[in-house]
């Protein structure tokens, strides 16, 4: 009688370690889900208190380190959010929001170059995105790569031919450029 309960025990615990795996991996979603509201709502202090909890528990998800290098974007944490989008690129190189992410932040810290890099990047998986060739243009433009910038606006107005302002831009691009 007594081994019989015992045997009772083991199976009842083993049953409730699995429902509480099964409920782990539920309380991810849902604390990610709710950072992303957190962040949604603009509460980004908030949002990157979940996020942390997702990326202690889970590690190897893109999507929390994405999410909080948004927030720290629009905390002004750009050194932060670079080395957020970098390890959401190393878990998943297929993000292009964390290319976009990345080379923004890059660009507010005055690194052109690689923002240039980044944002090319992003343009491969999306290539019709207004908001990364304005990106890319604007960081093109205060590294002095005016045909670039030129070339930027070029294909911008191909895809967006109603946009006027950008004319202005490029006639003072083509100042810089003594044309």
């Amino acid at each position: 009688i007594i081994i019989s309960y015992l045997k009772k025990v083991k199976f009842i615990t083993i049953c409730l370690l699995c429902q509480l795996f099964v409920m782990a991996q539920w309380n991810t979603e849902r604390i990610l889900t709710i950072g992303q509201n957190a962040l949604y709502f603009e509460d980004y202090v908030l949002s990157i208190q979940y996020f942390n909890q997702v990326i202690k528990i889970k590690p190897y998800l893109a999507e929390p380190y994405l999410n909080r290098a948004i927030a720290k974007i629009q905390l002004g944490d750009y050194q932060g959010a670079d080395q957020d989008c970098t390890e959401a690129i190393k878990i998943n190189p297929f993000l292009p929001q964390a290319y976009y992410a990345r080379g923004f932040a890059r660009r507010k810290m005055n690194f052109f170059t690689e923002a240039i890099a980044d944002f090319s990047k992003a343009l491969e998986f999306s290539p019709n995105s207004l908001y990364l060739l304005i990106n890319r243009m604007d960081a093109r433009d205060k590294n002095k790569d005016y045909e670039g910038a030129t070339s930027d606006i070029d294909i911008y107005l191909k895809l967006s031919p109603k946009t006027y302002s950008l004319l202005y831009e490029k006639g003072r691009i083509q100042l810089e450029l003594k044309d």
